[in-house]
This record gives structure tokens, C-alpha cells and sequence, in this order.
């Protein structure tokens, strides 16, 4: 119904991300609306009239728990709008709640050993959480995560201590932030 209701009222939906509708008038760019879940992202310029109007109706066609602006959380990135209208992402809180899996003294001794059901299972747990931090704001450790996830179904306890070795990696750098710069115009060349 959102999708239905966005392009009736004349946004189009962006090819590099089904989720991501633009707003184009007379080739410049109005404004953007992304979703995740029922997470909603709202970009435009609060003086641009057309783009106060579009915000404005879809405000009446839906029911919105609360709006944040410049400083928010969303599906555990906070966001934070920097003074040069660009922003700054992190997962802080995201991160500290990553937990290591539990390797027994006794098997960490057994680092050839292959991983049972549930091991497997934590795994893949743990894996997904790393994934989602290196798509959102740590695409330093993309890298790690795809080739340890690659690893599960032939996984040994060393898998586990390697996983735990990046989780441990990526809480130690948990004020990690991207930066995404602003002053970058909306217009089309």
C-alpha cells in the first residue's frame, strides 16, 4: 500500500533499491523516501515547498508512531546530521549488544573438530549480525564476514574462534562512523 500510494502521488521507485522512492519535478531532485520494515527514511529541504506538501499527505494516508529529525535511530543506525547538512552513521549500541559464541576451554584445544547442528546455528546468529554492520557502516570487515560465512557448513571450532576473533575486532572499534559528506547538490548534470 505505501508502494501503491507513492507512486500515485508521483514518485517513482529507484532501480538500484525497490525500497527507495525519488521525487523528480522538471529534472531536480525533490526528495527521497526509503523504507525497512515499517522504518521510514524522509530526505528532502524543509524550505521546498512541493516537498513539505508531499510530506504532508503522506503524513494523513498513513498512522506514524513518532518523527525524529537530525538525530534518530533507525533499524540500529543512529543517525546523526553533521554541520555541513551531511551525516554521520553508527552502530554503538548495535555493536556492544553482539555477543562471541561460547567456546569451552576444552574445545578451543580441538580447533579441527567440526561444529555440530548448533554450532552451526550460532554461527550463522552471530555471522548475520557482523553482516548487517558491514552493510550499514563497516564495509571495512564485508570481507571477513562473506568468507567466514562461507565457511559454516564445513566449520570447524577454529571457525568459531576466528568469528569470535571479528566480533572481538568490531567491538573494539564500536565508535566506528561513516561519514557521508553533505553540500552535494540535487540537481541533475
Amino acid at each position: 500500500s505505501v508502494s501503491d500510494y507513492l507512486t500515485s502521488i508521483g514518485f517513482t521507485r529507484c532501480v538500484s533499491d525497490p525500497c527507495c522512492f525519488k521525487y523528480i519535478h522538471q529534472g531536480k531532485l525533490i526528495g527521497l523516501i526509503t523504507g525497512h520494515v515499517d522504518d521510514f527514511l524522509f530526505g528532502g529541504s524543509k524550505e521546498c515547498t512541493m516537498w513539505k506538501g508531499l510530506c504532508e499527505q503522506i503524513k494523513k494516508k498513513f498512522k506514524w508512531g513518532s518523527w525524529e529529525l537530525n538525530n534518530f535511530t533507525q533499524c540500529g543506525v543512529q543517525v546523526k546530521r553533521t554541520s555541513d547538512l551531511g551525516f554521520e552513521l553508527s552502530q554503538t549500541q548495535y555493536i556492544d549488544d553482539l555477543q562471541e559464541i561460547s567456546v569451552s576451554s576444552e574445545r578451543r584445544k580441538q580447533t579441527n573438530v567440526e561444529t555440530n547442528e548448533r554450532d552451526k546455528t550460532r554461527l550463522r546468529a552471530v555471522l548475520g549480525g557482523l553482516s548487517w554492520c558491514a552493510q550499514q557502516t563497516c564495509p571495512h570487515v564485508a570481507a571477513a564476514v562473506s568468507l567466514l560465512l562461507s565457511q559454516v557448513t564445513t566449520s570447524t571450532v577454529q571457525t568459531m574462534l576466528e568469528v569470535n576473533k571479528l566480533v572481538y575486532q568490531v567491538k573494539s572499534h564500536k565508535d566506528h562512523k561513516m561519514i557521508i559528506h553533505g553540500g552535494i547538490p540535487l540537481e541533475r548534470t
